[in-house]
Formats: structure tokens, C-alpha cells, sequence
């Protein structure tokens, strides 16, 4: 999975200082805003993909299933044709692939 720089950043910021500190959790909440701000009309489930596996590589693993297991839910309902996608990316977190990709 590929992140921006800025979210790398954020990442790093988690993993070193947590949610708990202020300047970190501020940056968290701005990155996540944004997200949803910039997330087209039916792309908000690989938005929330991309956030799970942004809460993943941040080291919230059990958030990051949490989400996923949402989206497969939503997808199975709403977007049958992401539903495969969406098991594939949960199948290679659950089997350590580090090469996890986001549904574009």
C-alpha cells in the first residue's frame, strides 16, 4: 500500500506519540476530514478502505478489521462488484501480505 507523504508522516507520528497526544490526534482528525471531504460520489468505500489500511499500517490492526468487516458488509449491499475486492485486500492482511493494495 502506497500512502502520501503526509500520511506517512502521520503514520510515523501515530506509531511514535499515539492518538493521545494533541498534535498528533489534531493532524489524525484534519487527515481524516479531508478524506471524506475529497471522497467522490461512490468512493467512499475505497476511502474507507485506504483508512483501514492506513489504520494497519499505523498499528491499529483490530480498528482496521473493524473497518473492513464494515465495508464488506456495506459492499455486499450497496456495491456487489467491490465485494470480491474487498475480501481480497481482507484475505491478504489476514495472510501478513505486505503488498495489500487499495480499491481504486
Amino acid at each position: 500500500m502506497e500512502f502520501t507523504d503526509e500520511e506517512q508522516n502521520l503514520i510515523e507520528a501515530i506509531k511514535s506519540r499515539g492518538l493521545d497526544d494533541p498534535e498528533t490526534n489534531a493532524k489524525f482528525q484534519e487527515w481524516s476530514l479531508k478524506g471524506e471531504e475529497e471522497a467522490k460520489p461512490d468512493g467512499d468505500i475505497a476511502l474507507h478502505i485506504h483508512r483501514a489500511l492506513f489504520y494497519r499500517a499505523a498499528g491499529f490492526s483490530e480498528e482496521a478489521w473493524d473497518t473492513l468487516n464494515a465495508v464488506r458488509v456495506r459492499a455486499a449491499h450497496e456495491k456487489p462488484e467491490l465485494l470480491t475486492k474487498v475480501e481480497a485486500v481482507m484475505d491478504a492482511i489476514e495472510a501478513g501480505d505486505s503488498r495489500e493494495k487499495s480499491i481504486e
